[in-house]
């Protein structure tokens, strides 16, 4: 059994940065990542982009499969995730059937709008589990620094609500904020 990496924070209190399933950085690492990322593109005048990517059809396969089948239905997307990103491109579990995709120093809106349609392409792609085809898509909120805000708060938000308006039209696209 896996177990999660711990982090103290500065009040003393205890957080998971690893996903105990996936092992993909938590929504809390995540965060640090992103503040990272914000200072260092800042630093060097660079861009970044943050991508909420909702899972639909997630909660269908819990109920219907069971959470084992989901997790492994989890696990074949996020492979499939890490495997498209480049390497200084981060991938996390940001809760439930919500992952953040961290891209730095992109700053070529159709080279983030390319990324994108791979995300909705690798997630819509069937999984194969034993005799069982599951399908996924995906709806994808996508906010920039420094064009759209330069705090994390504001990023994700934007990314949020942009992901919303997906879902609202009926999901398996993306949206720029």
């Amino acid at each position: 059994m896996r177990h999660n990496v711990i982090a103290f924070a500065p009040d003393g209190g205890a957080a998971a940065v690893r996903d105990d399933m996936t092992g993909l950085p938590s929504q809390v690492l995540v965060w640090e990542m992103l503040e990272h990322g914000l200072k260092r593109a800042a630093r060097d005048q660079k861009s970044l982009a943050v991508l909420l990517v909702y899972l639909e059809g997630f909660g269908e396969i819990n109920r219907n499969h069971g959470s084992e089948v989901g997790d492994r239905a989890l696990l074949a997307v996020t492979g499939r995730l890490k495997h498209l990103l480049r390497s200084t491109d981060t991938v996390g579990r940001f809760g439930g059937p919500k992952l953040a995709i961290l891209l730095e120093t992109m700053s070529e809106m159709a080279d983030i709008q390319l990324v994108a349609e791979k995300v909705v392409e690798a997630v819509r792609e069937p999984i194969q589990l034993g005799g069982l085809q599951l399908k996924l898509s995906c709806s994808i909120g996508i906010s920039l620094y420094p064009c759209i805000a330069s705090d994390p708060e504001t990023l994700i938000r934007c990314a949020t609500d942009a992901m919303d308006a997906v879902k609202d039209r009926g999901g398996n696209g993306f949206q720029f904020a």
